[in-house]
């Protein structure tokens, strides 16, 4: 559960995910047609393992996978997914170097390396606009292009993309759903919609509940948004009154976990912003000298994740202007 409320985005990602009536027909929408011929899906197969920087752990999530070509040679598939708000301008560089740590797994005898195809599925409330590969963070010219390193990754852009049709795949819907609204002030008014869907889902009762389950925990945990009586509301007038109950006790735990979770995060975070505000001011009056009144007061005033770009900045500026760049 804490895990859950703690990192709601990792824990929904890799639990939606590993489902294969998640991840099946995910690939099956989302792989470009040329590539996906080349696939045999139901030889999909999730592969144990991470392959991020334990720095990002609680920033992104990763699973990996494989699939059988038609000769039987393995294929692996990299399912990445950036759940940032914000744009990530290093991801293709991010996502290089997992890959790479996937690579090292099979630097041995003498067998050639498996093909990796990388796919980031963003859900940000704006438009991708960061490179989609590692060329794209360089401005070598054109007669040094052959030095820099070429690799690149599939986007599904949530924040553009069209989810509707997609009864026939109501698994794959619903996690998509609550993916692209769940910071969304329209969440509430699509809630009926998105859990009218578990009627359609295909499979056994106990593995819906517990999918559903894992979607109220979700939308506790990272829809701030979101009340517990709208929650009920949309689920009561959604879903079958013995599906309704069977859920209800767990909505109740759920909020009562995120009250505790929220009054722990709230000094956590207080701490952590402090720091990073005493880092951030120390490295640059090194580097600059004394501080503007204004600069203070950006510092004082900015969050944890802005801090952070400012952090990465400063290593590489040449002037506080440099550091404090929009964008």
């Amino acid at each position: 559960m804490s895990d859950d409320l703690s990192n709601p985005h990792d824990s929904f990602f890799r639990g939606a995910f590993a489902l294969p009536e998640v991840s099946n027909p995910f690939f099956q929408r989302y792989l470009p047609p040329g590539v996906l011929v080349k696939f045999d899906l139901d030889t999909l197969k999730l592969e144990p393992g991470s392959f991020i920087d334990e720095r990002l752990r609680e920033q992104r999530s990763d699973l990996l996978f494989s699939v059988s070509t038609p000769p039987g040679s393995p294929a692996l598939v990299y399912l990445l997914l950036e759940h940032k708000s914000y744009q990530d301008r290093w991801t293709a560089f991010q996502v290089l170097s997992y890959v790479v740590r996937i690579l090292t797994r099979h630097a041995r005898g003498d067998d050639p390396f498996p093909p990796i195809l990388t796919m980031v599925l963003y859900h940000g409330q704006r438009a991708w606009s960061a490179p989609t590969t590692v060329e794209g963070l360089t401005d070598a010219p054109d007669d040094l292009a052959a030095l820099v390193p070429h690799y690149g990754f599939q986007l599904c852009d949530l924040s553009q993309t069209d989810l509707e049709n997609l009864q026939h795949r109501a698994w794959l819907a619903m996690a998509l759903q609550v993916l692209k609204f769940i910071r969304d002030d329209e969440l509430s008014e699509r809630l009926p919609e998105i859990m009218a869907l578990f009627q359609e889902l295909y499979g056994r009762w106990d593995q819906k509940l517990a999918f559903l389950e894992m979607i109220v925990r979700y939308l506790a945990a990272a829809a701030g948004q979101l009340d517990e009586d709208t929650l009920r509301g949309a689920l009561r007038k959604a879903l079958p009154r013995h599906v309704e109950e069977k859920i209800m006790p767990t909505i109740a735990e759920t909020w009562e976990a995120r009250g505790e979770i929220r009054g722990e995060k709230r000094g956590k975070t207080q701490g952590e912003l402090e720091r990073a505000r005493h880092i951030l001011q120390r490295q640059l009056k090194q580097r600059f000298g004394p501080l503007p009144a204004d600069i203070i007061q950006r510092i004082d005033t900015a969050d944890l994740d802005t801090l952070d770009t400012y952090l990465d900045r400063v290593l590489v500026a040449n002037s506080l202007d440099g550091v404090f760049q929009p964008g």
